[in-house]
């Protein structure tokens, strides 16, 4: 622009930028280090976790981050969960939870399914105690969603108490993102097999 004498809008239109990017200023974030390491400790923790489960759990230590910012910083880190894979591993934990000492520290839950003999399906939900190997739920239904799940397990819990650990599979519903702040509300955690 001072060597040629041209304003800023013919120059910018020569250059095929637009002007709000030559006013701009770069604005250096200062805790990108630092968010990119919990992001790293987050994937390493939580092998099959993808960028949304990671941006809900830092969201959740009080990182002010945007999915987008996360989905970044996990390509530019090469944390990317693959779609597929050829042979399947099971998920790498750090931490095992304690085995349970006492009755109603540890239940397991899982999904049973049948079908009637007219041919109309239903579902199951179980949850057994991993110590006393008590059933302190069975409830029956053609449709269980995870929102339906955690009801049924919030009236076990009212009357067997609150278990510290919950060990599930993988399911649809146990994955969920209603079912992960389910637990996290009530300080249970999610033991995947």
């Amino acid at each position: 622009m001072q060597r040629l004498g041209v304003s800023e809008r013919r120059a910018c239109r020569v250059l095929g930028q637009h002007r709000s990017v030559q006013r701009s200023a770069v604005q250096p974030r200062d805790d990108e280090d630092a968010l990119t390491k919990a992001i790293i400790q987050l994937a390493s923790t939580y092998g099959r976790y993808g960028y949304r489960r990671i941006t809900a759990r830092l969201r959740r230590a009080g990182w002010p981050v945007n999915h987008k910012r996360v989905y970044r910083i996990y390509g530019e880190e090469r944390l990317l969960v693959r779609t597929q894979c050829h042979k399947k591993r099971p998920a790498q934990r750090q931490l095992r939870p304690l085995p349970a000492t006492e009755p109603g520290e540890h239940w397991s839950i899982d999904f049973m399914s049948d079908q009637l003999a007219d041919g109309r399906r239903f579902r199951g939900l179980t949850a057994i105690d991993q110590v006393s190997w008590e059933c302190v739920c069975l409830e029956v239904a053609q449709r269980l969603p995870a929102i339906a799940a955690t009801d049924i397990l919030d009236r076990a819990m009212m009357r067997y108490g609150q278990p510290k650990v919950i060990t599930s599979d993988n399911g649809t519903e146990f994955a969920s993102n209603h079912f992960d702040q389910w637990a996290y509300e009530r300080g249970i955690e999610m033991d995947f097999i």
